[in-house]
């Protein structure tokens, strides 16, 4: 029993029948801020209504259990959050929703103080029940803590929970050869080409080139901006130095002016569509087309940002030194750029070439190779 001061449990007393009992589950009374609080631990057993209490007397000891943070919920954090995007001009927006659509279907409602280390625990293990990948969940965790730490620098919480974070193994060993490139390109719809094209030559991102305009391209050159950019790190292509873009960019432009004079449109979006009713419009997503294209091209599972790994690719068996794939990639750390400068399988056959060299002069052992089991 708790001493003197630090609360009690107890069941209430009610009138049924003209007589008077008590419920079956238990309440707890203690103090916060000088102030009386009561409230039913939802339990059935004393011993359970105990450890409750002292786990409500143990967040007051700390802090966390005030009254003028008491009201504090979840949907009081993600306003928070969004507000901070806001203000900061975050783009990834889209991720975001993606995270807090997740997050909210399970701690809507809940009181902040109330999502704890064991909370995100139990949450982690039904994401993963209903398959989502730890990557995924990392990112929802990555807005949760966000969410925490924005709440306690407003006074909202008194303490940041600790989150732990799954193992990822997101690394991707993909590399798209020019022949594969060259049948994706067949296999992909006419307004995709070009986009395509210039993923895999710039090895720029995809939110990057769908952002792009026909202003960004200024004598041959094409810009990002500081500002656009993810990681706030400006870049430039030249256009004209790769035949391949070039030619691309012209026919581009071409079909530009066509439906330019065909519709009247004044076209603004460097990569838009060729016919129907959008013809004209920017291009924003393209999930189902390019999906299909690489299943029909052989390469099914292949997401666009693979273009990226395969540019730097490109860059280095090309022999561009390592610092200038980087500037045309818009790394910032060696580290993040050897993620994506995978060895390409042209490369590791032209070296295996000369170890195989190596060996076609060595002399022949004059020795024959005896199994284990023939060993006296």
């Amino acid at each position: 029993m708790p001493s003197k001061g630090q609360g009690r449990v107890y069941r209430r007393r009610y009138q049924h029948d003209g007589a008077t009992r008590l419920t079956k589950t238990w309440w707890a009374d203690y103090s916060v801020d000088g102030k009386r609080v009561r409230e039913s631990t939802g339990c059935t057993l004393k011993r359970d209504a105990l450890n409750y209490l002292a786990d409500r007397l143990s967040e007051r000891g700390r802090g966390v259990l005030r009254l003028d943070i008491q009201k504090t919920r979840y949907e009081d954090l993600e306003a928070l959050i969004r507000a901070d995007y806001r203000n900061n001009g975050r783009r990834s927006t889209r991720r975001l929703d993606t995270s807090l659509k997740h997050l909210s279907a399970y701690f809507g409602g809940w009181k902040a103080f109330r999502i704890s280390g064991a909370a995100w625990s139990a949450y982690v293990a039904n994401r993963l029940d209903d398959k989502a990948a730890p990557a995924s969940v990392n990112r929802e965790r990555s807005a949760l803590l966000r969410m925490l730490v924005l709440s306690k620098k407003h006074g909202l919480l008194a303490e940041v929970p600790d989150l732990d974070r799954l193992t990822e193994d997101n690394v991707r060993d993909v590399d798209v050869s020019p022949a594969e490139f060259a049948k994706l390109l067949e296999s992909l719809p006419p307004r995709l080409r070009p986009l395509a094209v210039f993923g895999y030559i710039t090895g720029w991102r995809r939110e990057e080139l769908l952002s792009r305009t026909w202003a960004d391209i200024d004598e041959d050159w094409l810009w990002l901006d500081r500002s656009t950019a993810k990681n706030r790190q400006p870049k430039a292509f030249p256009l004209g130095e790769v035949p391949w873009l070039d030619d691309t960019l012209a026919q581009h432009r071409t079909r530009k002016r066509e439906i330019e004079r065909r519709t009247g449109k004044v076209i603004n979006s460097l990569f838009f569509f060729y016919e129907g009713k959008k013809a004209g419009e920017a291009i924003k997503t393209f999930r189902r087309s390019w999906k299909k294209a690489c299943t029909d091209a052989t390469l099914p599972g292949l997401r666009f940002h693979d273009l990226r790994r395969s540019a730097a690719v490109q860059m280095l068996e090309a022999g561009i030194p390592e610092t200038h794939a980087m500037r045309f990639l818009g790394h910032k750390t060696r580290s993040i750029f050897s993620r994506y400068a995978i060895s390409g399988r042209s490369v590791l056959r032209a070296q295996a070439g000369k170890l195989g060299e190596r060996f076609a002069s060595a002399p022949e052992p004059d020795h024959k190779v005896v199994g284990l089991e023939n060993r006296r």
